[in-house]
């Protein structure tokens, strides 16, 4: 149940165009199944609650949530003001899923700061 959670974020940095977001552990529960290994999140298989968010400015500010490797879910605006965005769905995966955030965008993103959690739900 929600005894299986994980949260990890990043610092301040500029992401180069279609570079992984570099993330660190924050917080997981004591039963976490999921890990993250070289900024990429593992999820074995179920349902799960997935929110993620980005402050940061850029020409063209587009911050994906890759999963197995594709960009399933973005972060977008027009502009270089300094933005938080942020987004939640819900995922059905199988065992060995991955999920990153990585800049999609056409040019370098100003980030500020960067998260993402994932939940068991079943």
């Amino acid at each position: 149940g929600l005894a299986d959670a994980l949260f990890a974020e990043s610092t301040i940095g500029t992401i180069a165009v279609g570079n992984v977001v570099p993330l660190t552990l924050s917080a997981e529960t004591p039963t976490s199944t999921s890990t993250l290994v070289n900024n990429t999140i593992t999820l074995t298989e179920g349902y799960y609650l997935v929110s993620f968010y980005a402050t940061g400015s850029s020409p063209d500010y587009e911050l994906s949530l890759l999963v197995n490797g594709t960009p399933e879910f973005s972060l977008e605006t027009d502009g270089i003001t300094l933005e938080t965005l942020s987004k939640t769905v819900i995922l059905n995966v199988t065992e060995g899923t991955t999920l990153s955030l990585t800049n999609t965008g056409t040019s370098p993103l100003a980030l500020e700061n960067a998260g993402i959690s994932v939940v068991k739900l079943a």
